[in-house]
């Protein structure tokens, strides 16, 4: 009997052991037109950073090799586990090869889809199409992140 505890004890120290890692270094983004899509795995040291103002969060991940990608107001009473936002509000960003693209406002195609992880960690899953120009691309990006409820700084 005791030793089916340690068993169980051992694997679920394992599971969170790797669900932590898995956690921290799966941010990445895909981006282009057509079936080419240029894909990038950010690295563990690429963490995004989020900023809360006036309960609206901005999160913005940046690699050394000059691509960012940011998310623009997003309203914390959108941010519920589970939840598909449309874009009516907030707005993605995408720097890649010294050229930003930004996406428009009530763009149907532009949704983050909500996922919680506890302790106020989230994955969030985002997808759209940003412009610079008449020039497009579309945009996926999987963020995980630390999002404090703003009294808790």
């Amino acid at each position: 009997m005791n030793q089916y505890i340690s068993l169980n004890a051992i694997l679920v120290s394992l599971f969170f052991v790797g669900s932590h890692a898995t956690f921290s270094q799966s941010n990445s983004v895909s981006y282009g037109m057509g079936v080419n899509l240029k894909q990038y795995t950010f690295k563990y040291a690429d963490s995004p950073m989020v900023e809360i103002v006036e309960d609206k969060v901005n999160i913005a991940i940046s690699s050394s090799k000059g691509l960012k990608v940011e998310i623009k107001e997003f309203s914390l009473k959108l941010l519920e586990c589970g939840k598909l936002v449309y874009g009516k509000t907030f707005r993605f960003s995408l720097t890649a090869n010294n050229q930003m693209y930004s996406s428009k406002l009530n763009d149907y195609r532009n949704t983050i889809g909500i996922v919680c992880m506890g302790n106020n960690f989230y994955k969030l899953y985002v997808k759209g199409v940003v412009y610079k120009g008449y020039d497009k691309l579309k945009l996926n990006a999987q963020l995980n992140c630390r999002i404090k409820n703003k009294y808790e700084y």
